[in-house]
Formats: C-alpha cells, structure tokens, sequence
C-alpha cells in the first residue's frame, strides 16, 4: 500500500504540475449556482455573475509539497509500525529475529522487554511522543 502511494505521487505529481503550467494561459471563472455550490470552467457561465481568476504564467511549479506529503506518510508508517511492535512486545505476542547465521528464532521475554525499550525510546524520539507510546 505505501509503495502504491508513493508511485502515485512520484507518477501524478509531476504530470499534474505539467497540466497545470500549460493552463496558465487559458482563463477561469469561478462562480456559484443557486444552490450554492462553487463551479470553476473555462468559459463564463450565461445570465450568471462570476469572478476571473488569473494565474502568473512565469511562477514555477513547487515540488516541495508532493515531496513533504511522501515524507509525512512515511513517518506515519514508521510511527504506526513502531507502535504496533512495541505494543507485540510488551503484551507477549510471540515474535522472531533473525540471527548472525541468517536463522530465524523466536525471542525470549527478557529480549522483547529490552526490545520494546529500545523501540519506545525510538518511536518518542521519531513521532515526537515524550517518553511513552500513545
């Protein structure tokens, strides 16, 4: 799912800011119907009132929010994964490690513990919690 996100980001944003950049040129109008729901199109509305919006041609398009969105939900996955592990640690869910050698073991109370110390004091540091896992 994350990998889906970020694909969709990396691919959509730039061809977003490339639709919009060329739009520049074209003229819009806001407007509202009698309903009071906001339109924006391409051509004044007939028999209805509307504002011009304009758009500065030269500015160039800002990658830093796609950018700052990715980064945003990758913390939020790291955050939610540190949570969720130290949460398996501390209520004795059964857990395995890899060892030196490349086998898989499971982990013994005494690891989990200090395991579940290490990751709390990370996932306070990371996700800006203090000293306790919310």
């Amino acid at each position: 799912m994350q990998r889906n996100v970020k694909f969709i980001l990396l691919t959509i944003s730039p061809l977003l800011m490339i639709a919009l950049q060329t739009s520049h040129a074209q003229p819009f109008f806001k407007w509202i119907d009698e309903n009071g729901a906001t339109h924006y199109t391409q051509t004044p509305p007939q028999q209805k009132s509307s504002q011009q919006l304009t758009f500065n041609s030269t500015q160039k398009p800002s990658y830093e929010k796609p950018i700052e969105i990715m980064q945003s939900i990758q913390t939020r996955d790291n955050c939610t994964k540190l949570k969720k592990t130290v949460a398996d640690y501390s209520n004795g869910v059964r857990s395995t490690q890899v060892e030196s050698n490349g086998e898989v073991s499971l982990m013994i109370d005494g690891q989990k513990i200090v395991g579940a110390r290490g990751l709390a004091a990370q996932y306070a540091k990371d996700c800006g919690y203090g000293n306790q896992v919310q």
